[in-house]
């Protein structure tokens, strides 16, 4: 009887020091591991967002370049940074040049007379005129090293 008394008292005592610092422990690891595991979830979705934006951009120049090369009468480059698309029917004649500040892709028109950008993330554009000067090819190159996008386009004379 006096045994089973001592027992019982052991057992209620609770857990020893060993088994709090174990547990302990183990929990730490398990918070340490989430907190790592969120980080890297949480960089994944910036490295993602940026990505979407720069590829949003490029669809942007893409859609407003086609629509302003919808029935020019005359394609060039000036230089190799610069595309010229003319349109001389059809209204006064105008001139619409695309190049880069280096961060936009800016859009001159020469009826308004003024810049503005048409998209951002641009790090470069290239414009060479086609042989026999039948049209140009045009580069446009998106987003900084590693993630970098790049465009090219045919626009022919016809």
């Amino acid at each position: 009887m006096i045994r089973r008394a001592a027992q019982s008292r052991d057992s209620e005592r609770g857990h020893t020091l060993i088994e709090v610092i174990v547990a302990s422990t183990l929990f730490v690891v398990f918070i340490a591991g989430l907190y790592g595991a969120t980080g890297v979830l949480f960089s994944l979705l910036d490295i993602q967002r940026d990505r979407t934006d720069t590829l949003l951009a490029m669809n942007v120049a893409r859609a407003r370049l086609v629509a302003d090369a919808r029935g020019v009468s005359s394609i060039g480059c000036i230089g190799s940074g610069t595309l010229e698309l003319s349109t001389t029917g059809g209204g006064p004649p105008q001139t619409i040049e695309y190049s880069s500040d280096g961060v936009h892709l800016v859009r001159w028109a020469s009826v308004d007379n003024k810049d503005y950008y048409v998209a951002d993330g641009l790090s470069g554009i290239s414009c060479q005129t086609l042989s026999g000067g039948a049209g140009v090819e045009v580069a446009m190159t998106f987003g900084e090293a590693p993630d970098q996008f790049a465009l090219y386009m045919t626009l022919l004379e016809l």
